[in-house]
């Protein structure tokens, strides 16, 4: 009996120190860990961390930056060969508590005499830019602002020009290779951005020929969806023209239709913004009378200047005068003005078919 009452004491005994300890369980478990971070350069550092009281890997091989969370204790990080031209660091022993954090850094040199100087000029001075290592892809400055050096292991580097606002435009980013014992210099030039572009004025029939006869009138406007906006005149023209550093807005086109035609229409977006560095063309077709005809005109002397009057009169400076599209009717043609001392012999005046218009006179 005497035995029973003392194995009951000692179960009570038992379990009355075990329901004490078991809230303190979980805290001294947490707290035996700690975390162990390893940061290579370039990204393609190797290695295995191993544990020094046993010897054991407590990782498999690594590529790159890595984090490891593990029992409080003595490791060694092991960075591994990753070929020629790099330089394997040394193995690196740490001790970790619990509850701490650990970073080990493992930098791969070049053999040899390993650095080089970047220089980097931008103008204006306000230009911002960062290098990249371009084998890692990982910044190896912060965004830096004017012109600024750098001392760097030889390899390939870009130097990435940042955004300094609309006015100006960013420079292409710039790749460069840097050898050990040498320098380079990059400039990076902000221009500052256009704020002019150009507008084409295409006009031709309705079979795609160019015309020198339209009346077409470009307007500024207010509204790129109303045509009904576009009330300011800036030019106007009879054929195909561009115009050049024109300002930045809504622009539209609208059309009078002249002797010979039928009609006329805009077949582009009528009307369109202009943006700074951009272009805009506007096509403008007149549909030709169906029943026009050719009137041709030949004069020797290209320095005169001669009157075609009829249902599509002209005025005639060049050599040959040719009108396709002009209306039936009666035509006449007078000499406006004649170089000094010449003298206008006119033959005949035919639509084409061989109909003479006005007889020969001189």
């Amino acid at each position: 009996m005497q035995s029973i009452r003392k194995f009951i004491a000692k179960f009570i005994s038992i379990t009355l120190l075990t329901s004490l300890l078991l809230p303190f369980a979980g805290s001294v478990k947490a707290e035996e860990y700690g975390t162990l971070n390893v940061n290579v350069s370039p990204a393609i550092g190797k290695y295995i961390v191993i544990d020094e009281l046993t010897t054991n890997p407590v990782s498999s091989e690594t590529t790159g930056n890595a984090s490891f969370t593990l029992p409080a204790g003595f490791y060694t990080v092991d960075f591994k060969d990753i070929g020629s031209p790099w330089v394997t660091p040394a193995d690196k022993s740490i001790q970790l508590d619990a509850g701490a954090s650990v970073t080990v850094t493992g930098f791969y040199e070049i053999e040899g005499n390993i650095y080089g100087d970047l220089y980097v000029d931008v103008t204006p001075e306000s230009g911002k830019y960062v290098v990249i290592d371009e084998l890692s892809g990982n910044p190896i400055s912060s965004e830096t602002v004017g012109d600024a050096s750098f001392t760097l292991p030889a390899g390939f580097y870009t130097v990435d020009f940042e955004d300094i606002g609309s006015q100006w435009v960013t420079p292409t980013d710039q790749s460069i290779e840097l050898e050990a014992g040498h320098s380079v210099t990059v400039d990076g030039v902000y221009t500052l951005a256009p704020t002019t572009g150009t507008v084409n004025i295409v006009v031709q029939d309705n079979n795609g020929q160019p015309i020198t006869d339209g009346n077409v009138s470009l307007y500024t406007c207010t509204d790129v969806n109303d045509i009904n906006s576009c009330t300011t005149f800036y030019a106007s023209t009879t054929s195909s023209m561009q115009l050049v550093n024109m300002p930045v807005g809504i622009y539209g086109l609208k059309l009078t239709v002249t002797p010979g035609y039928s009609g006329a229409v805009v077949l582009s977006l009528n009307p369109q913004a202009l943006v700074a560095g951009g272009t805009l063309t506007f096509t403008a077709q007149y549909t030709v009378a169906e029943n026009a005809g050719m009137v041709e005109v030949y004069q020797l002397a290209a320095n005169g200047v001669l009157r075609l009057y009829g249902p599509t009169p002209a005025t005639i400076t060049n050599a040959i005068y040719k009108e396709p599209s002009s209306l039936p009717g009666t035509y006449k043609l007078g000499i406006s003005s004649m170089p000094s001392g010449g003298q206008y012999v006119i033959d005949y005046v035919t639509n084409g078919n061989g109909q003479v218009l006005s007889a020969p006179y001189t």
